[in-house]
């Protein structure tokens, strides 16, 4: 039998800063399935920076590197981006510019693409902050305007093509929610509110998933945004009794 390949894609989860690789969650997960005797599986890495690219990214994903399995993180940065009132997004030459999000004007969920083409990708590694800021009040305002439910639904949209495809082309699907995201108090709140909106979406749709939103404050780096090594363990874990209780390695 072949060894089963199984595909990762999501943002700096899967290239950790300050982490090693042999302690980052992939390579647990076959240092777990070595100590119970299980088969190792082939990894392969794939990165999306917005939602706008998830589908399109993941197709390529799934032509290039063929996997057998694939788990999609569902990344809080740029979840919290759908879900502002006002967006601060990066144009050419390291400059900026502000709009209004486009989600509040459309009844189709259409992204305007000009927002994320050009996101820097270092703006996603952004200090824990300690007071209630402007990004609170922008969340809020999003919030009571609608926008956590149009995010969800537009998440949930590039999801089901994701999964059609994966089912086109025999793959099997989990979805890794979100965790918590603590920069500031309205992006943990807003975080929650868009995991339990998809939890129900995902069960709704018979689409495996894996909720995380329970890894605690331990396991967070200082800057609580990015998991720690017993982060990546208890991650590891749970994709690792994923595959065995749903006996994908078989």
């Amino acid at each position: 039998m072949r060894m089963r390949k199984i595909g990762f894609i999501g943002g700096c989860i899967i290239n950790p800063r300050n982490i090693t690789r042999n302690q980052v969650f992939y390579s647990v997960v076959n240092q777990l399935l070595r100590n119970e005797n299980h088969e190792e599986v082939s990894v392969v890495l794939g990165n999306y920076e917005n939602y706008s690219q998830l589908h399109n990214q993941t197709q390529s994903f799934i032509t290039k590197k063929e996997p057998d399995i694939i788990y999609l993180f569902i990344r809080p940065f740029p979840l919290l981006i759908l879900n502002k009132v006002l967006i601060k997004y990066d144009i050419s030459n390291f400059k900026t510019k502000r709009t209004i999000n486009p989600f509040l004007f459309k009844s189709k969920l259409r992204w305007d693409n000009k927002i994320t083409d050009n996101q820097i990708i270092t703006n996603y590694q952004t200090p824990r902050r300690s007071t209630v800021g402007f990004q609170d009040i922008n969340l809020f305002l999003g919030s009571f305007l609608g926008l956590n439910n149009k995010s969800t639904n537009y998440i949930f949209d590039e999801i089901d093509k994701i999964s059609k495809s994966c089912r086109r082309n025999q793959i099997k699907l989990v979805v890794i929610l979100p965790p918590q995201y603590h920069e500031t108090l309205m992006s943990k709140v807003v975080c929650k509110k868009i995991n339990n909106k998809l939890l129900v979406k995902l069960k709704e749709s018979s689409i495996s998933n894996i909720n995380i939103y329970d890894i605690n404050n331990e396991q967070f780096e200082n800057d609580r945004i990015h998991f720690n090594t017993l982060g990546h363990r208890v991650l590891a874990k749970r994709i690792f009794d994923n595959l065995i209780s749903n006996k994908y390695l078989e």
